[in-house]
């Protein structure tokens, strides 16, 4: 009996203990989102549960299930537009000719994004002589996507799609011999939107050398385009690759925009990048500066040195333009002159009368 007395005792007091002490509470882990107080007295201790503030309320959580919805049909709606327009780009790729690229534009929805696409892909058809001269018997056949082209002109604001879409329409027009149907609107549209975009972004070194050469080559003479464009070039002039810096600067003379800045510079990053220049750019090169008469005789003189190492490549244009613009400019290159009369020689039969002429002269 004493025994059972001693652990009844021993029991009390490691109740009391534990108690006092918070050892049993110490064992639970609460919950983050409630409040726990006690109430009552020693030996009724019970938790009572108070709403904490981090716990979500049914409002919260149901605009949370809505925002969250929105936002992946916006997903998908973004994503299933770009799969659209990778496969309608894909498609218009491995079109193999006019018929067929047009039979897919009756088909498919041709939007903005794609139009750049679908006039790179006629231009590429120029190259070959059939699908050339379809364009030349019937310059109307690209009526549907000319009249595309002006319908989206409000939206029509990417400088990558409008560089390729001006080049595309200028080789276009230079393979056909023909003028492109509606193409004093199409010209003035281009022209105005990437005037606008030009003001707030910048143009690729590529990009902004097709702008440049496709308004030359179709002879468009825009002063406030050729001006917004120097700017472009002269902020990014060493990013300017060999091709560039030659279209860029054959614009400028075709055109005969002044531009004393823009040729200075030009030359400067010429004669840095002279050993990648291949015989065509050295040809350009010299009669752009011929035809404005803007004299560098340092960079003539480079020019000289690497077009003697390269003249074996030279065929007859290449080098009746380059006797021409060293007299043009009086600059005197006796090497080089020698090197080409050896090569003229080799090359007469393929001379035509105009070049026979600019080689004596």
């Amino acid at each position: 009996m004493s025994r059972l007395s001693d652990l009844f005792v021993l029991f009390v007091v490691i109740c009391n203990y534990s108690q006092r002490f918070n050892l049993i509470s110490a064992f639970v882990k609460p919950n983050p989102n409630f409040k726990y107080h006690f109430e009552g007295g020693a030996g009724q201790r019970r938790y009572v549960v108070t709403k904490g503030e981090n716990q979500p309320q049914p409002s919260q959580h149901k605009e949370h299930r809505k925002g969250n919805k929105e936002d992946g049909k916006k997903r998908k709606s973004i994503s299933d537009f770009r799969r659209h327009n990778n496969n309608l780009t894909q498609k218009i790729k491995n079109c193999k000719d006019l018929e067929e690229l047009f039979q897919l534009q009756r088909q498919e929805e041709i939007n903005r994004f794609c139009i750049s696409f679908y006039w790179a892909k006629i231009s590429s058809f120029m190259y070959n002589n059939l699908e050339c001269q379809k364009v030349r018997d019937d310059p109307d056949i690209l009526k549907p996507i000319v009249k595309l082209t002006l319908d989206s002109n409000d939206k029509l604001n990417n400088l990558r799609s409008l560089a390729i879409m001006a080049h595309s329409i200028a080789k276009i027009s230079s393979r056909t011999k023909k003028t492109i149907v509606y193409s004093r609107d199409l010209w003035q549209l281009l022209e105005i939107n990437i005037i606008e975009a030009a003001k707030t972004e910048r143009i690729a070194p590529k990009d902004c050398a097709n702008i440049l050469f496709a308004f030359a080559k179709t002879n468009r003479k825009t002063d406030q385009l050729f001006s917004i464009m120097e700017r472009h070039v002269l902020s990014n002039i060493d990013e300017f690759e060999s091709r560039a810096l030659t279209n860029t600067i054959w614009a400028y003379a075709k055109v005969r925009h002044k531009a004393p800045k823009l040729f200075n510079a030009i030359s400067r990053k010429a004669i840095e990048r002279i050993d990648t220049f291949n015989y065509q750019h050295i040809a350009s090169t010299v009669v752009a500066y011929a035809k404005v008469g803007h004299s560098d005789p340092e960079l003539f003189d480079a020019i000289s040195n690497e077009a003697i190492k390269k003249i074996n490549t030279f065929n007859s244009q290449n080098i009746a333009n380059t006797v021409w613009a060293y007299a043009k400019v009086g600059h005197s290159s006796p090497e080089l002159f020698d090197a080409i009369s050896h090569k003229a020689i080799e090359k007469l039969d393929t001379f035509n009368s105009q070049g026979i002429a600019n080689t004596v002269w």
